[in-house]
C-alpha cells in the first residue's frame, strides 16, 4: 500500500493500483491454479478487473469476483505473487 514502492505506486508497471500495469501481481490458489493479475486495468484480459474476461466477470468460475466461484468466503485464500 506504499504509494512510494514500487508495488504500490499508481505509476509503476508492477503495481496493482496502476490502471494501465501490465506485469500486475499474478493471483493463486493454494493448488496452483491461476486467477489472473490483480490489477485495476479494466481492458487487460487477465486482470480482475475486466468485467467480461475470464479473471473478473462475475459469473466466471475462476474470477475471485464470483461468489460461487474462486471468490467464495468459504475457500481457502488466494495467494498473489509479484511479477519478478
Amino acid at each position: 500500500m506504499n504509494p512510494y514502492s514500487e508495488n504500490g505506486s499508481p505509476y509503476s508497471n508492477k503495481s496493482w493500483t496502476n490502471p494501465y500495469a501490465t506485469d500486475a501481481p499474478r493471483i493463486y490458489d493454494n493448488q496452483g491454479q491461476y486467477h489472473g493479475r490483480l490489477s485495476t486495468n479494466p481492458y487487460d484480459p487477465d486482470s480482475t478487473s475486466n468485467p467480461y474476461g475470464r479473471y473478473g466477470s462475475p459469473y466466471s468460475p475462476d474470477s475471485i469476483n464470483n461468489p460461487y466461484g474462486a471468490g467464495n468466503p468459504y475457500r481457502p485464500p488466494l495467494i498473489v505473487v509479484q511479477s519478478q
